[in-house]
């Protein structure tokens, strides 16, 4: 009886400590799991994805991200600081679809989207890029800035917005749509489109966003 304890605690303890600290050849590991909206939960029942943080040992709050599938895909990684339990992303942040194709490529500084940022299709062709000036001196400024829509593609590669100026039509899996202009990144004059899988209609009008 003791033997097959002594066996069982050898299998459980290293496997305890790989799930959520894991101190090492100069780095500290921490481990987590996340459900389908990205927040952090207990056991894997609903778990979406495993969140692995890196840390050097010389380098404070800096961790390196790396999230994946529950079945070992990757979908995102990046930096990030994490201090006392809050995560804040810097630097490129890359997510990924299951089949390894770029979802989006997001700068972030303290937190929040800065300068350019890609959005891709499901197909893999880029879908449009983002400029966001989250290089404001302060940083309540930078939640004032809105992002500008700088370049707009199709999804066979049809460039629809150039420097931050064209009309789009865009459609979901939802079967709604929405279509207007763009003027130097943000939405300007008449747009309309449905919701709620088309059981509605709208119309707006816009003056430099």
């Amino acid at each position: 009886m003791r033997v097959f304890i002594l066996r069982l605690l050898c299998w459980i303890l290293p496997t305890f400590f790989t799930l959520f600290c894991v101190p090492a050849f100069g780095q500290t590991q921490t481990v987590m799991f996340l459900n389908k909206h990205g927040e952090k939960i207990k056991g894997t029942d609903s778990a979406a994805y495993i969140r692995t943080l890196t840390r050097e040992e010389k380098r404070d709050t800096l961790y390196q991200l790396k999230e994946q599938y529950m079945t070992g895909e990757i979908y995102r990684i990046g930096t990030a600081f994490f201090n006392r339990g809050k995560l804040t992303l810097t630097g490129l942040i890359t997510s990924y679809q299951k089949n390894g194709k770029k979802m989006c490529e997001e700068q972030y500084k303290q937190g929040v989207l800065n300068d350019t940022s890609r959005y891709y299709y499901k197909n893999g062709n880029i879908r449009s890029e983002v400029f966001a000036s989250g290089g404001a001196e302060n940083l309540q400024d930078i939640h004032k800035l809105p992002p500008r829509l700088m370049t707009y593609y199709d999804s066979v590669g049809n460039q629809l917005v150039k420097e931050g100026n064209g009309h789009i039509k865009t459609s979901n899996c939802c079967g709604d749509s929405s279509e207007g202009d763009y003027k130097d990144g943000y939405q300007e004059g008449l747009w309309q489109g449905t919701f709620f899988s088309g059981k509605y209609r709208y119309v707006e009008s816009y003056s430099h966003g």
